[in-house]
């Protein structure tokens, strides 16, 4: 089991949205205090993708070619706070490798090994994956 600090403690990672475009990651990390517990133990962002990408175009800075994306379109995950296990990486698959998961957790102030990480097929990126679950509506 981690070692889990509490919201006051310096060193406790940040949480919230982002997407991993060329090498780099795009998103809004903020301080656990700022977060919703809405589930017993877990602690989310209260963003979400579709406001921020709408909104932060500062974040696309340099990626001129997004500005005619959507956001649904370019691999995306979230990283929220487990109480019991430290940092939860929900994202897209595609991002489920070495390097994804070194820029997240620099991004958000933890490390690789610290986290958990997991597929969620509301991140896709996949059209056939994307077609499977808009057919389950």
């Amino acid at each position: 089991m981690n070692d889990v600090r509490e919201p006051g403690s310096p060193d406790i990672h940040k949480i919230g949205v982002f997407w991993v475009y060329a090498g780099a990651v795009l998103g809004v990390a903020h301080p656990l205090g700022l977060g919703e517990e809405c589930v017993a133990g877990l602690v989310d962002s209260p963003l979400d993708h579709v406001e921020i990408w709408d909104s932060a175009f500062h974040l696309r800075h340099g990626f001129h070619e997004l500005n005619q994306v959507e956001y649904q379109c370019v691999p995306r995950g979230r990283v929220l706070h487990a109480r019991n296990l430290g940092p939860l990486v929900y994202l897209d698959r595609s991002l489920l490798n070495k390097q994804a998961k070194r820029l997240i957790a620099a991004f958000f102030g933890f490390s690789v090994r610290a986290a958990v990480w997991r597929a969620d097929p509301h991140y896709t990126t996949s059209q056939p994956e994307l077609d499977n679950l808009l057919g389950e509506l």
